[in-house]
């Protein structure tokens, strides 16, 4: 468009300038010599004046063609590049001009894409005008804060995408802290209960060939980690996060048909008593067993959990163990209880127990045989629901542990409220206890604490003939741990089993 306008003008001015060349030279070789004649003259000069108004209505014509042209080409850049609401650009503009502005940055660059926390509900809340004035204030803010040769749009919603220079990571976190700042100071209004809170992600530039659409997912995976973290809002992109997230991806990706084709196995730890070293019962631990190798609890325990598919993972455990008493009562064994460690999840969830019972009563495996494991934080999370569920459990026959004791702040009190059946000690207990007195002056009078409120006490993670004897020494009850025995295979533990 702008070359055709070039164009109209330039043939408009040669047109002007060959029709004025022409008008001189007939006026001094043609013209001239009539002028002495009025009549001729009056015609002459009557022809050269509509001439002129032609020219000048021609050039009117063009002018205004060429201003409203412009106006339009501005209009058209608004719509195309600005963000109607804030006046800031839009993701286009950024997009289209990111090249040049990284060019122009030249040095160290970082895409931050910034995010206004539960927008939703400030719309929702206060209304969408008011969410409006928001971002209109958020954008001024910004607009601000910028630095030379810096930029950023308004991307979508309550999105913003920043192009920022810097020297370091710990000037930059500063700068975005105090910026952080500023946005909740200057953009919040308490009187109205309305409070700005930013999440931030930020990702550097290293390779500036890398396409800008990578560059763009790596700052939104940046700001994702941002948003889930308690404190700090801001987070920079690491390679390591988005490797592990592959790979929780690609676990989730496989669990449903891992399920459906039992590649999940369940393996016995036993528990040995501390004064005979017979066997008094097992722990069930989980193993993947995937066609490319075996996946480590480490690996996918912590992805079930967030994505809530340990709910069946775990129910999927007890079946497998009642189905194991249940076949050991068939071939005439004498089966020991069995434990399984259940989720925080299970706590909120109404079919809880209502599971355990019907799966008890499906492999027809008395309830004392099934002991249910809850660890320590997840009991102290929801204390009143965790005592509902322990006397609901302790109604119908099962047998319930606190695993992990003394792995919180929250052991003292928990036991003051909750009344379990054994107490299995936290393996971190025993760290560095031979050569700490003070360690073993507190794992002592913990082991009597627990005794004297007539609980069983059970020690995990029993690895030397040190710490056995320490632990026997001291009273405890049970010992678990690779002293005594590795996890073992179904097949391999039931030959423990007495006939």
């Amino acid at each position: 468009m702008k070359r055709i306008t070039h164009r109209l003008f330039s043939t408009f001015f040669l047109i002007a300038l060959l029709v004025l060349t022409i008008g001189v030279a007939c006026y001094w070789y043609q013209i001239q010599p009539l002028l002495k004649n009025q009549a001729t003259t009056t015609a002459v000069w009557w022809t050269l004046s509509l001439f002129g108004l032609m020219f000048l209505v021609l050039g009117g014509v063009l002018f205004s063609f060429l201003r409203f042209h412009r106006i339009s080409q501005q209009h058209l850049f608004s719509i195309a590049y600005i963000d109607p609401l804030t006046g800031a650009d839009n993701f286009n503009c950024m997009e289209t001009h990111f090249r040049e502005r990284v060019a122009i940055l030249d040095g160290k660059v970082a895409l931050v894409v910034l995010d206004i926390c539960k927008f939703k509900v400030i719309n929702e809340v206060h209304g969408s005008e008011r969410g409006n004035k928001v971002l209109k204030e958020v954008a001024r803010v910004l607009k601000e804060n910028l630095q030379k040769n810096e930029s950023f749009c308004r991307a979508a919603a309550d999105r913003f995408e920043l192009l920022l220079s810097y020297q370091d990571r710990a000037e930059f976190l500063q700068r975005m802290t105090q910026l952080t700042s500023r946005l909740r100071r200057e953009c919040s209004d308490e009187s109205e209960g309305l409070i700005v809170d930013v999440a931030l992600g930020i990702y550097e530039i290293t390779d500036m060939q890398e396409p800008f659409y990578i560059m763009l997912d790596r700052a939104h995976f940046a700001l994702e980690n941002a948003k889930s973290a308690s404190l700090r809002k801001y987070q920079f992109y690491e390679e390591e996060s988005r490797t592990r997230m592959i790979a929780e991806r690609k676990i989730e990706s496989l669990m449903e048909n891992a399920l459906k084709n039992r590649e999940f196995e369940v393996y016995l730890q036993p528990k040995c008593d501390f004064k005979t070293g017979r066997l008094r019962g097992a722990e069930a631990l989980v193993r993947w067993n995937h066609e490319q190798g075996i996946v480590r609890p480490d690996d996918f325990i912590p992805v079930f959990e967030k994505n809530g598919f340990i709910l069946q993972l775990d129910m999927f455990i007890f079946e497998e163990v009642a189905r194991l008493l249940q076949m050991w009562q068939q071939k005439g064994l004498k089966p020991v209880p069995l434990a399984v460690n259940f989720s925080r999840l299970h706590l909120n969830d109404d079919r809880f127990i209502p599971q355990i019972r019907r799966i008890a009563a499906k492999y027809q495996v008395p309830n004392h045989l099934l002991e249910v494991e809850l660890t320590e934080n997840v009991i102290f999370q929801n204390l009143q629901r965790a005592q509902s569920i322990l006397g609901n459990f302790h109604l119908y026959g099962f047998s319930v542990a606190m695993d992990d004791f003394g792995a919180g702040y929250s052991s003292l009190n928990v036991l003051k409220n909750l009344h379990f059946d054994s107490i299995k000690l936290d393996k971190e207990f025993l760290n560095g206890f031979d050569s700490n007195p003070y360690a073993q002056n507190v794992i002592e009078g913990t082991v009597k604490m627990i005794k004297k409120l007539g609980v069983q006490v059970v020690a995990e993670g029993v690895e030397t003939r040190e710490q056995a004897d320490f632990l026997h020494r001291i009273g405890c009850d049970i010992a678990q741990g690779y002293f005594f025995s590795r996890p073992l295979k179904a097949e391999t533990f039931e030959q423990m089993l007495p006939k």
